[in-house]
């Protein structure tokens, strides 16, 4: 049969009222006292005809249209891609589909992603937030629908989020490459201000200020999103010029970029110059016995971050700022 078949037709099938199909194809079956015997044939008779549940007309009706959305700054990203893996995987355990949007790191295309899923009437947002846009977030408060940061937060709204533990973490990578000698430490990083990298960059001044060594605003070096490798080249000649024994890269994108300079410039890690990243990539396996790195437990920020957002579309009160651990990773473990 047509997947086209109505309640209607299933009805005319039966002899009974649509309402009666209505009530037990919609589960209610029990609650109204239906006979078991009665829920099976409507049941058996539905799916012999190859009756398909109207989606859109049981959203009209019930205001839930099974949709969420992840808005992330980069899906080309590994850890976003893999972010927006977990995620569709668990909005598919639970019924939902998940629809997924790129901002590139600019406010205005945030802004405009956000307009465009409150048209499609999503049910809640999962959010990495773009720099600066608390007027944005300000409209989804507004119409009361349910939302969480994950991965950063914005430090001027008191909103549900889930990070990792950036300043922790980056504070034993700085105290870790410290310990194999390193004194003068250099940060690369990015321009914005993204919760994450921030937090990074205090992780990295507590360790240096704990150990009474000198952490020089002038040398955390800020790039954009579409920096060249030829940027790197220069940071690097300059950081290596000015004596410095090791460079913490604060994620996976500029470390990898940093270390393909330093291969090219022939220096040997650790013994050259100490390195630190946060976040880890298998590329590192390349660089045995050298570089210290922070792996993030993504499967529970996506876990935890969902669980939350479903207990808010339900209405259940929920309060939820967590931090997870991160995983240090020493060069030994880094093997092929």
């Amino acid at each position: 049969m047509s997947s086209l078949v109505t309640i209607k037709d299933i009805a005319k099938k039966l002899g009974v009222s649509t309402a009666l199909v209505s009530v037990i194809l919609s589960g209610k079956g029990r609650e109204k006292r239906f006979s078991q015997e009665t829920i099976e044939k409507v049941h058996n008779i539905a799916s012999e005809m190859g009756y398909r549940p109207n989606k859109q007309a049981r959203s009209l009706r019930t205001r839930k249209s099974g949709l969420l959305a992840l808005i992330v700054p980069d899906i080309s990203n590994p850890f976003f891609g893999r972010m927006a893996r977990y995620l569709e995987d668990e909005a598919y355990n639970h019924g939902y589909q998940l629809l997924i949007g790129n901002f590139d790191e600019e406010v205005g295309k945030f802004d405009r992603l956000i307009d465009r899923f409150i048209g499609m009437k999503i049910e809640g947002f999962l959010l990495v937030p773009a720099s600066n846009s608390q007027k944005i977030i300000e409209q989804i408060e507004k119409i009361n629908l349910p939302y969480i940061f994950l991965d950063r937060y914005l430090k001027e709204k008191r909103s549900n989020f889930i990070v990792s533990d950036n300043i922790e973490a980056s504070r034993l990578l700085i105290q870790s490459i410290v310990n194999q000698g390193a004194k003068k430490i250099s940060v690369i990083t990015y321009s914005g201000d993204s919760s994450a990298h921030n937090d990074r960059i205090k992780g990295y001044k507590q360790a240096m200020l704990q150990n009474g060594l000198d952490c020089q605003q002038n040398m955390v070096f800020r790039f954009n999103k579409d920096f060249k490798l030829e940027n790197m080249r220069e940071t690097i000649k300059y950081i290596t010029g000015e004596k410095q024994e090791g460079i913490f890269f604060t994620n996976n994108s500029l470390g990898i970029a940093g270390l393909k300079i330093l291969g090219q410039m022939n220096y040997k890690i650790p013994d050259d110059i100490k390195i630190a990243c946060f976040d880890y990539s298998d590329a590192f396996q390349l660089f045995q016995g050298g570089i210290w790195c922070a792996e993030q437990d993504l499967y529970t920020i996506c876990s935890l971050s969902f669980k939350t957002l479903i207990k808010m579309i339900k209405d259940e009160k929920t309060e939820m700022q967590f931090s997870v651990p991160v995983k240090i990773i020493e060069p030994k473990n880094l093997s092929l």
